[in-house]
């Protein structure tokens, strides 16, 4: 279990802990300024559990935190490894959780790539075989790494 952090950018607001989807939607929903106004906007920390270099990777903030709960938070090990090094090397970290994530549609022993409206048509090609990725960058040029 991880914990997390809401950092409202509202200086008159009280910041919280959460560790849950919930948690955090019922609190950063009910809470209020000094002045009684609702709070919109937080900053998002990881202070404890085991991906921290993953969320920092994939970019969590407010606008997609919903994603890390429903959906990167419950990979598999070698899947976060694997979607660790994608984000880190792919650029901006939306593109590569979206790159990696369509790439989960299996096919015998290989997970296929997909092109889906994130990914653009010159993105890295990624095939999984038996623990190891290749991150094909072009016709001529891939990268092997054992996960």
């Amino acid at each position: 279990m991880s914990t997390f952090f809401a950092q409202p950018y509202n200086l008159d607001a009280v910041s919280f802990y959460f560790d849950t989807l919930e948690a955090y939607t019922e609190k950063s929903g009910s809470l209020l300024d000094a002045f009684g106004n609702p709070v919109e906007e937080f900053e998002i920390q990881f202070i404890d559990g085991d991906d921290c270099e993953l969320f920092s990777a994939c970019g969590i903030n407010q606008a997609n935190l919903n994603r890390w709960f429903e959906t990167i938070a419950d990979l598999a090990e070698h899947e976060k490894k694997a979607l660790f090094y994608l984000c880190s090397v792919s650029g901006p970290p939306d593109c590569g959780i979206a790159l990696y994530l369509s790439t989960r549609s299996t096919r015998g022993d290989r997970v296929m790539p997909s092109i889906s409206k994130y990914s653009a048509p010159n993105a890295p090609r990624l095939i999984f075989t038996f623990g190891l990725v290749t991150i094909r960058t072009s016709r001529l040029s891939s990268t092997t790494f054992q996960i």
